[in-house]
C-alpha cells in the first residue's frame, strides 16, 4: 500500500504530524471493517469488488476512497479521518487549507436528504423522513437510497436496481420506498431510465403517501 503522505517543506509540521497520526489511525483492517459498516454505500462497495477484505488487501482504505471519491491521497486521509470520528469538521478545514486543498463540502446540507444505511434512517432537513427496519426485506429500496447518498443527492439518478433495466419493478421499488414518506417523495422518470427525488411543498399532500403497497 503506497505511503500518500506529503514530503514537501510547504507543509507545516502540525499539518504533516496531524496527517501521519490519522494515516495510521484509517489505514488498518478495524477501520476498513467500520467503513464497510457504516459508511461505504451499496453502490461503494460494488466499485470496490463487493468483498472487505480482498479490497483491503489489495489496495488498503487510503487508495480505495482515493478511487472512489477522485481525490489525492492526502485529502483522504483526511476525509476518512472525519468520517471514522477520529477529527472534527473544524479540523478538515485547517488541515486542507494547510495542504492547499480546496475547501471542505458540508458533510450534511439541510437542502438535500441524508442516507444513515447503518442505522436505517433517510433524514431530511434534520428529520428522520423515513425509517427501513429490514433492510434485508426491502433491498430494492437500500439500493435506491445507497445509490443517491453516493452521488450526493442529485436531482436525478439513472436505475441502479440488479438485473438490468426494468422499469415495472423500478417503479413498484418507488412506491414502496413512498409509504410512510415524508417531507420529499420520489418517483420514476418519464422513460423509467431513472429515479428522480423531490421536495413535497407541503405537509397537506403526505397522507397519500401513507398507504404501504
Amino acid at each position: 500500500m503506497p505511503n500518500p503522505l506529503p514530503d514537501s517543506a510547504e507543509v507545516s509540521p502540525e499539518a504533516l504530524e496531524c496527517l501521519r497520526q490519522n494515516f495510521l489511525r484509517v489505514e488498518n483492517r478495524p477501520a476498513s471493517l467500520r467503513l464497510w459498516s457504516r459508511v461505504y454505500s451499496h453502490s461503494d462497495k460494488q466499485r470496490l469488488g463487493g468483498d472487505m477484505v480482498a479490497s483491503y488487501q489489495a489496495r488498503g482504505n487510503v487508495a480505495s476512497w482515493m478511487l472512489l471519491h477522485s481525490v489525492s491521497g492526502e485529502r483522504a486521509v483526511a476525509e476518512l479521518a472525519l468520517k471514522l470520528g477520529f477529527i472534527s469538521q473544524t479540523t478538515l478545514e485547517w488541515l486542507l487549507e494547510a495542504l492547499g486543498e480546496s475547501p471542505a463540502l458540508a458533510t450534511v446540507s439541510s437542502d438535500v436528504p441524508e442516507w444513515k444505511g447503518d442505522v436505517g434512517e433517510l433524514r431530511y432537513g434534520g428529520n428522520i423522513v423515513r425509517r427501513v427496519k429490514s433492510p434485508c426485506n426491502a433491498r430494492n429500496i437500500v439500493i435506491i437510497l445507497d445509490a443517491f447518498q453516493s452521488a450526493g443527492w442529485p436531482q436525478r439518478i439513472l436505475d441502479p436496481l440488479n438485473g438490468g433495466r426494468d422499469s415495472q419493478r423500478l417503479r413498484e421499488a418507488i412506491r414502496n420506498l413512498n409509504a410512510k414518506l415524508q417531507q420529499i417523495v420520489f418517483r420514476a422518470d418519464g422513460n423509467g431510465n431513472g429515479v428522480i427525488w423531490d421536495r413535497v411543498a407541503s405537509t397537506r399532500a403526505l397522507p397519500a403517501l401513507q398507504h404501504q403497497a
